[in-house]
């Protein structure tokens, strides 16, 4: 089997909630939740994997890995795929056409080999993001599990719990991934810069994050860094020393049943800690 489980909590009686089921997409597999519709947080979980180039092996390893969950893609009122992309560019509604998507996207970089292209609608900017996604795994989720709805990182970055929270202050959230960190900023005016950025070791993170703050005029005493994904304990000691007021991420609150959740590290999935 291609896959393995390798963190799992879960609630007894899933079937008396209705429920979203949000999965997002890592390099070496996937973690997932089970929201109830009042944001009881029922399920989370990791997965390793490897994504076969295969588009009927991977969509029956998916099917396979659902049930062995116990988590029948029937079972939900909604079901949503967030994936990773370094290709995405967002596009003013007034501006946006549909069907032209690529052409959008190819004007701000070189799409890859075996890379589709998609969109999603941000209500809150208004703007449509279009960004590019591995074609054969999209679509072997979208055969495992009939309906599911696809976004990306980028739009997981906006949300209105941090436009509230920037209101009185600035705030920068950095979101880890191996080797790439997404950024979101917000002034107290609104929402500024969402964009990703490749780096190699920890300094160039810091100096990737200095750059930001100062390009947008954000080096300001109260302003406040916000760090979710795989943040270790040596890249938060270091950006501790350069920031005044950094803290985790943990996405929208949410409650729960299972007393279990207490030691779950909400940071590290914060971005489908909601629908």
């Amino acid at each position: 089997m291609a896959y393995n489980i390798t963190s799992l909590i879960t609630t007894k009686e899933l079937a008396l909630y209705e429920k979203h089921l949000s999965i997002c997409l890592r390099t070496n597999g996937l973690s997932f939740s089970v929201l109830s519709q009042k944001g009881t947080l029922l399920t989370a979980g990791d997965v390793e994997m490897t994504f076969s180039s295969n588009f009927s092996q991977l969509s029956n390893e998916i099917k396979s890995l659902l049930e062995e969950l116990h988590l029948s893609p029937f079972d939900f009122t909604s079901t949503t795929l967030v994936v990773p992309t370094e290709q995405a560019v967002w596009i003013p509604e007034s501006l946006y056409t549909e069907g032209s998507e690529r052409q959008y996207l190819s004007v701000m970089t070189d799409i890859k080999m075996g890379k589709g292209v998609y969109s999603d609608y941000h209500p809150l900017l208004k703007s449509y993001v279009v960004f590019s996604a591995d074609t054969t795994i999209v679509t072997s989720f979208k055969v495992a599990i009939p309906n599911i709805y696809i976004t990306c990182i980028h739009a997981k970055m906006v949300n209105e719990v941090l436009m509230q929270r920037a209101q009185s202050h600035p705030i920068v959230v950095l979101n880890l991934r191996e080797n790439i960190v997404d950024v979101a900023a917000y002034g107290t005016d609104g929402f500024l810069l969402e964009n990703s950025y490749e780096f190699k070791d920890n300094n160039e993170l810091l100096y990737t994050a200095l750059n930001v703050m100062k390009q947008l005029n954000l080096e300001t005493p109260d302003m406040e860094l916000l760090l979710c994904g795989a943040v270790d304990r040596d890249i938060y000691a270091g950006l501790v020393n350069y920031f005044p007021n950094v803290d985790l991420y943990t996405g929208y609150p949410v409650n729960y049943v299972n007393p279990e959740f207490q030691q779950y590290p909400t940071y590290r999935n914060a971005l489908i800690l909601n629908y």
